[in-house]
């Protein structure tokens, strides 16, 4: 059974290093079939490992080197340490840029430890397809190797996909403070060494060798009326079913891209529907005969289907002849394979899908008009038939398109495309489709204040301070109100960015607006409007840059001024998600005997160590969640997954009250981990409504080098009641006053040790 690993990856800005270990490509490259340096013995004349990149393509800042004292065997291991350093990541990497025979990876490396702490160690393993796309990953964070450890051998496994690798990466990382080294590291193909593994071609698709449409896609207007637009919303909704059902496009016959440049012309330049209609039929016809597939065998059985597919308006509309609709269901009907050029399912993380072949046209910030286009067709259609909760998405998706058509065609420039992209994700309420580009990060500004504020009781509050500089702590005091900023109201200013916060409900739209958007800036200074008890006072502050302070990792670790596990009082324990890292023995010893421990998962956990708390709370397995993942032979329809357990035998438990405290900060894993301790006897969940993004995230690039992502299983409690957008159920709602941050409380915590010391 599938345990916590599918939900290994967490693709979040806050979690840099992830995103690092995911998507940056190393430069250096070594060919597996005449040499592996795995045991790190051969170096060459300037000192350097053959075949090893040290630097991370220049990403590490800590000290990286081959160590000759320390060793598992031979003359040399590899040392990875981050003293002195604040950059809190570093990995070493090894490249293969071959194809292999076979269908799973093993990698064995021997490591030893050293003071490893506020994160873990271990191993990370990629396999890559065309165009650098991630087919696979995996890495052991969620054994949280951290604290001092003798030299032990770890193993991490991984599917390998022959018919689309291009490339296997892997190393070791260290994810925190202290030291690792690496020794004895071997790779294996279905148990053979990677030295004596099968090669096989590179694999070569006839999309891959069409290439004129590879930096633009040559249409620089169209004109827009609303006979266009139907037609286009049409086309994109045709593009994309074409994409994942037609079996000559499945399997990487047609560039579809380039496909898209070739007929947009003809459906433009349309002089009436029986063009418009004549078109589209040459269009599928130029894609084959598919009479001689087999029809598709599809199981009526309805109960462990979670979402049904859709095809927006494809087979309901008033353009399309007879025809047309005829082909269209004749694709439907013969779309029955799993494999897809353009989508796998990564079951190492859940079933996820992973978008490959992708090519991000990364030549421009500001595609020309036919390339937008295609940004908003590709988004559209990989969320219609790929997005777990697309029917948990407040606007209608059907409509999208018509609506979002005009917006990308009429921008103007590369701020307005971003802007019209952040718009069109948003738009799935999802918290994790956050919006990552360098334009878009130049549009929100490079300063940001030094004061921490929250919307509390629907005003925005300072609530606390990143920083003592520029005298924050003189010009704005805890549980000031501020009102205005440069002059105008919060509620103005809140309603004119709302349409760009990607969030999965109103209290994580509140919790973004402040620090993303409200109190961020182009400017360095900001003219503040405040209320404080009564009185209104404007003060001209001045921000920090953000590459100051780490502000996403302050907003994380709540208050260090308390330790992370610690007594509150005499009966009653208290671990902070964020910070903790102790060991679980230890926790047992301290805190068996109390009344009750509280979880502060107001936050989100560093490593997966807290989860494995689970089974001091509970006396034997039981489930506490499941998920749903796509079915790849019928593209937008998603099956649940059985009810996965936690926990185990365990006649010892902790006979006390758990207390998980929770709020807009307790996101995906937070969320996940929350999920696992509420499925203990006697636990109790209070705070307010979570992010509602849980699971591992797909990502997707797009045009004018916009890189995007949504979450990509469902997630759902083991009676089917999902949990995305809503996140787990809270027992008891307690959310901050404004009385209460002007006195210093903290209610949610205050109400925790009350329900504790009560029973």
């Amino acid at each position: 059974m599938i345990g916590y690993e599918i939900f290994k990856i967490e693709l979040m800005i806050k979690q840099v290093f992830i995103l690092i270990l995911l998507f940056i490509s190393s430069a250096f490259s070594t060919e597996a079939q005449v040499k592996f340096n795995g045991n790190f013995e051969d170096i060459d004349n300037n000192g350097k490992l053959l075949g090893w990149d040290l630097t991370y393509d220049g990403h590490n800042k800590y000290d990286i080197r081959i160590d000759s004292t320390v060793k598992r065997q031979g003359k040399y291991s590899v040392l990875i340490s981050s003293l002195g350093h604040q950059r809190n990541d570093a990995a070493i990497s090894y490249e293969i840029p071959n194809n292999f025979k076979g269908k799973k990876l093993m990698l064995v490396g021997t490591l030893k430890t050293k003071d490893v702490s506020n994160g873990s160690a271990g191993l990370w393993m990629r396999v890559e397809g065309a165009n650098n796309n991630m087919l696979a990953y995996t890495d052991n964070q969620n054994i949280n190797l951290h604290g001092s450890n003798d030299w032990k051998e770890y193993m991490i496994e991984l599917r390998y996909d022959q018919r689309y690798a291009t490339k296997i990466s892997f190393g070791a990382f260290l994810y925190g403070e202290g030291n690792i080294w690496v020794d004895s590291v071997r790779l294996y193909l279905d148990n053979i060494p990677i030295q004596r593994a099968k090669p096989l071609p590179i694999p070569q698709f006839a999309a891959d060798q069409d290439h004129r449409f590879e930096k633009k896609s040559n249409i620089d207007t169209i004109e827009l009326d609303k006979t266009n637009i139907i037609r286009l919303k049409l086309l994109g909704e045709m593009w994309g079913f074409l994409k994942y059902h037609h079996p000559n496009v499945m399997n990487g016959s047609f560039n579809w891209d380039a496909s898209l440049f070739d007929i947009l012309p003809l459906v433009l330049t349309s002089k009436n529907n029986d063009q418009f209609n004549l078109c589209l039929i040459e269009w599928v016809n130029r894609l084959g005969n598919i009479s001689s597939y087999p029809d598709c065998n599809r199981d009526s059985v309805t109960k462990d289907i979670a979402v049904f597919p859709t095809y927006g308006t494809l087979f309901n509309n008033k353009l399309f002849n007879r025809e047309l609709h005829n082909k269209l269901l004749q694709v439907l009907n013969k779309s029955c394979k799993e494999e897809n050029f353009y989508v796998t399912t990564n079951f190492n993380n859940g079933g996820m899908p992973v978008f490959t072949n992708e090519n991000p046209y990364y030549d421009s910030a500001y595609p020309d008009v036919g390339l937008r286009l295609l940004g908003v067709f590709r988004y559209w259609s990989m969320v219609q038939y790929y997005f777990p909760s697309r029917e948990l998405i407040t606007t209608k998706w059907d409509i999208v398109l018509e609506k979002f058509i005009p917006k990308i065609i009429k921008t103007k420039n590369k701020y307005d495309y971003n802007e019209v992209f952040a718009e069109l994700i948003a738009n799935i309420n999802d918290t994790h489709a956050n919006i990552q580009s360098v334009t878009f990060q130049e549009m929100r500004g490079a300063y940001r204040q030094p004061f921490k504020a929250k919307f509390v009781e629907n005003r925005l509050v300072v609530v606390g301070y990143y920083k003592d500089t520029l005298n924050v702590k003189t010009n704005f005091k805890i549980g000031d109100v501020i009102e205005k900023i440069n002059g105008m109201s919060i509620k103005k200013l809140s309603k004119q960015f709302l349409p760009i916060v990607s969030a999965s409900n109103f209290e994580t739209i509140q919790r973004e607006l402040p620090r993303n958007y409200l109190l961020r800036s182009i400017h360095p200074e900001l003219t503040i409007q405040i209320n404080r008890n009564g009185r209104k006072m404007i003060q001209s502050s001045r921000a920090t840059k953000l590459t100051d302070i780490n502000f996403d990792e302050l907003d994380l670790e709540g208050s260090t001024e308390l330790p992370p596990v610690r007594m509150v009082n005499s009966q009653i324990a208290y671990i902070h998600a964020r910070r903790f890292d102790t060991d679980i023995k230890t926790i047992e010893k301290q805190f068996f005997k109390t009344k009750g421990i509280i979880i502060d998962l107001r936050t989100y956990p560093k490593t997966h160590q807290l989860y494995y708390l689970c089974n001091l709370f509970k006396a034997e397995p039981s489930a506490f969640v499941r998920y749903s993942y796509a079915d790849n032979s019928k593209p937008g329809q998603f099956y649940y997954s059985a009810p996965l357990e936690n926990g185990i035998k365990n006649k010892d438990s902790y006979k006390g009250k758990l207390v998980i405290l929770v709020n807009s900060e307790t996101q995906s894993q937070a969320e996940f981990t929350t999920m696992a301790f509420q499925s203990a006897d006697n636990t109790t969940i209070i705070g307010s409504q979570t992010a509602g993004a849980d699971g591992p995230v797909s990502e997707i690039s797009l045009p004018g080098r916009i890189t995007t992502f949504f979450s990509g299983v469902g997630i759902y409690y083991p009676d089917k009641t999902n949990t995305q957008r809503l996140g787990p159920r809270i027992d008891i709602e307690v959310k901050p006053t404004l009385t209460g941050i002007k006195m210093g409380k903290d209610e949610q915590l205050e109400k925790a040790i009350e329900i504790i010391e009560r029973q």
